[in-house]
């Protein structure tokens, strides 16, 4: 055996660290927005009076949406119709009886992260009693 001579390893040093890049995905986590929800009419314990159960919910959000942000409208606390930027909802044939509604805003994954306080409301409807 014979000894063999290697010339020197090259090195470098590692690069500086470089920050990583946030996505668009992450932004609406680092810059959560608190928003204040409030149902402007109906008023709390209305009656609708009698007819086909029609009616017009409004609400008022401060501070104001973002683009990616939307607001969905709860009835009994399910939703109803799909989430939407505008703040007025057209309620049709809504059962007689006692209902809640809440409105709350909804981010680009379908999280609710604001909810207003409930409304409820109080539909009149015709009835039909067939006595013979």
């Amino acid at each position: 055996a014979e000894p063999v001579g290697l010339h020197p390893t090259n090195t470098a040093p590692p690069p500086r660290a470089i920050p990583a890049l946030k996505s668009p995905a992450n932004a609406p986590e680092l810059t959560r927005t608190s928003y204040t929800i409030a149902i402007t009419s109906p008023a709390d314990e209305t009656s609708i009076p009698r007819g086909p159960g029609n009616f017009t919910v409004t609400v008022a959000i401060q501070p104001a949406l973002k683009r990616y942000e939307s607001l969905q409208l709860f009835l009994d606390n399910v939703p109803s119709g799909s989430s939407q930027a505008s703040v007025i909802w057209d309620l049709t044939n809504v059962f007689r009886g006692a209902h809640d509604i809440t409105v709350g805003a909804i981010d680009r994954s379908g999280n609710t992260i604001a909810l207003s306080d409930p409304v409820r409301v109080y539909v009149h409807r015709p009835s039909i009693n067939f006595r013979k």
